[in-house]
């Protein structure tokens, strides 16, 4: 259920990602998403449906306070990065979302990104979607497998494309800085 906050941004189709705390059930790339909002009082009001549409991506995800943000395990120190993936969730900035979290949940918080599709506006590109392009060139600078450095082609041992984005600053589990 979204708060009434992010409803507009979903029903826009610039909110295309949202952060859940971990779910004992976890969604899936291709399972079919009813992204809902209450019409007055939770569980005392009826939902409305926002949007229906499919997961693309499930990140994990980790919040502390400036730079600890981690998102599959890698630490996003770059602020430009930083508040990209809060305007994609909806905030104006960074320390917005830090600041909600830290108000909604507590700090530090760990949980799941959920991804998903708006295919009403496939044939364009939106603010959001930049954004989450630039963060996903940010998170596949390593991946399980360690990444590519080829580039941009297709990883063979995990047959992600990787985009190496030489802008953003990343740390790895042991906290060396990577560029």
């Amino acid at each position: 259920m979204f708060r009434p906050q992010f409803a507009p941004l979903v029903e826009a189709g610039t909110k295309l990602q949202t952060v859940r705390p971990i779910p004992q059930r976890m969604p899936k790339v291709g399972d079919k998403i009813s992204l809902r909002c209450w019409t007055d009082k939770p569980y005392r009001s009826k939902q409305r449906v926002l949007m229906e549409s499919t997961i693309t991506r499930v990140d994990t995800f980790s919040i502390d306070t400036f730079p600890t943000m981690r998102i599959n395990d890698l630490g996003l120190k770059y602020r430009r990065v930083c508040d990209d993936f809060a305007r994609a969730d909806g905030f104006a900035d960074y320390p917005a979302l830090l600041e909600w979290f830290r108000s909604t949940h507590g700090l530090p918080f760990e949980g799941i990104v959920i991804h998903w599709s708006n295919d009403k506006m496939s044939h364009c590109e939106p603010e959001a979607a930049r954004m989450k392009r630039n963060l996903s060139e940010a998170i596949n600078l390593s991946c399980s497998c360690g990444g590519n450095p080829a580039g941009t082609d297709a990883c063979p041992a995990c047959m992600v494309w990787h985009r190496m984005a030489t802008n953003v600053e990343v740390t790895n589990k042991g906290g060396a800085s990577e560029r």
